[in-house]
């Protein structure tokens, strides 16, 4: 019988714990200590941790790790997402949903999901893991920056980047709005700043600015515009919401009616966290 790495949390002191990831190398075994802290009541006292932005996947869990010397299974995005954050030298310290809170717990995951926001808002940095990639995909996250390499290929490869699942679920709007500082968005080992990585579509997206996807003349170049169009789109939203935390609830309600969720209550949960209620006389 496997024995709990969980020891019940106090929901009054607005406890939650931090995955310690010990150091190794990219064939070790993931091994992780759970420490318990308390969310700071003001920002004189700052929580030094970074949060993982993921989407879960499927539930099969067909990898296992340590998790305060007991064996724990997780899915595979988040296992090779551990994966690519250890460290060789040095312990980092995130926060992951899946593993910081006791998913068997109902009480505690309820009332985990409600301060999920203010962890969000309390890392020192949001990592958004959009998956392993395949070695076009890693290049292209490298070589973005340069615009000589903005080619028919490279957009249909982004494409494909952007219509992964990371960006079509509700939940990790909070993560990205939320975020204090700029986000880092991996793809395998190629990282970017969302800000440079935003500006960059942002930029490429502006060429045919005003043009509905489907105005577009059906030659090959406007075909994969089309597609990249609206690939990004959910992209162009997101952003849009990052850069103006003052929408309403019913706003953000709309903005993210095509957004995806398990559960369709998460779609109320998943946006509350960051939404304006305005007062009225």
């Amino acid at each position: 019988m496997m024995v709990s790495p969980y020891q019940p949390l106090d929901s009054k002191a607005e406890q939650i714990r931090m995955a310690v990831l010990a150091p190794g190398k990219s064939d070790d075994v993931i091994d992780i200590l759970l420490r318990v802290e308390s969310l700071p009541k003001d920002s004189v006292k700052e929580l030094q941790f970074e949060a993982i932005s993921y989407v879960w996947g499927n539930e099969q869990f067909p990898h296992t790790i340590q998790i305060n010397g007991n064996t724990m299974p997780i899915g595979l995005t988040l296992d090779h997402a551990l994966h690519q954050s250890r460290c060789l030298d040095k312990e980092r310290v995130f926060w992951v949903d899946a593993l910081c809170i006791n998913q068997a717990d109902t009480f505690e995951r309820n009332s985990q999901v409600q301060l999920m926001g203010r962890i969000y808002s309390s890392a020192t940095t949001v990592l958004i893991w959009l998956g392993c990639g395949d070695e076009d995909e890693v290049k292209a996250m490298q070589m973005i920056t340069s615009r000589e390499h903005w080619n028919l290929e490279m957009r249909q490869i982004l494409t494909r980047i952007f219509q992964g699942p990371w960006f079509r679920r509700v939940w990790v709007v909070q993560e990205l709005v939320l975020a204090r500082n700029d986000p880092l968005v991996y793809v395998g080992p190629a990282s970017i700043s969302y800000l440079t990585l935003w500006t960059q579509i942002y930029g490429s997206r502006r060429h045919h600015f005003g043009l509905a996807p489907e105005s577009l003349a059906e030659e090959p170049q406007d075909v994969n515009y089309k597609r990249f169009l609206r690939a990004t789109r959910p992209f162009s939203k997101l952003s849009s919401m990052r850069d103006d935390r003052t929408c309403s609830f019913a706003a953000n309600i709309l903005n993210t009616s095509q957004l995806k969720a398990t559960d369709p209550r998460n779609k109320v949960f998943g946006i509350l966290g960051f939404s304006y209620f305005p007062t009225y006389p």
